[in-house]
């Protein structure tokens, strides 16, 4: 629970004999996040440390991360689609946020067609950009911050889940 905030910290109520510091650094790794709080908030913390004087340092955007870690865990194990929004591109495929969690997706599991013919070009996927696409999760790794995700086998899923739909009724 947020007890204080001060313009470089904001004090937060971890249940400890202390209360635990989220610092001036996060501030702009959670941007908007931040700006809805206010004192009595209930906000998720991950604790990071103890400083010199045992202080707990907290981190919201590493708890945030968590659960979208969860997050894309429990869509790895139904194989569910979702919707992600293209954040950016490289030469490899995109990248897509699920949340706090970038997630890639290769060329090779892109089924939307690039923007130019040329495929050594590296703004090929530019055209995908702020766009949306419907993935699967097909691989995680969280100890080295992978997560790669699929359009190709969500967009075979969502023909078939339509094809029987279609033949349902």
């Amino acid at each position: 629970t947020i007890v204080e905030m001060l313009p470089n910290e904001v004090l937060v109520d971890i249940g400890f004999k202390s209360e635990g510091v989220v610092s001036g650094r996060e501030f702009e790794r959670i941007g908007d996040t931040l700006a809805s709080l206010k004192i009595g908030d209930r906000v998720p913390v991950y604790v990071m440390r103890e400083d010199r004087d045992g202080i707990p340092m907290l981190s919201i955007s590493r708890a945030l991360a968590e659960k979208d870690w969860e997050r894309a865990e429990e869509l790895m194990a139904t194989q569910d689609i979702f919707e992600g929004q293209v954040d950016s591109f490289n030469r490899g495929g995109v990248i897509v946020r699920i949340g706090q969690v970038r997630g890639f997706v290769p060329a090779s599991q892109l089924s939307s067609p690039a923007g130019t013919d040329d495929e050594n070009s590296d703004d090929r996927w530019s055209n995908l950009q702020g766009g949306s696409l419907k993935l699967k999760v097909i691989d995680i790794d969280r100890k080295r911050n992978r997560l790669i995700l699929s359009e190709r086998l969500a967009m075979r899923e969502w023909r078939r889940q339509q094809k029987e739909q279609l033949l349902d009724s």
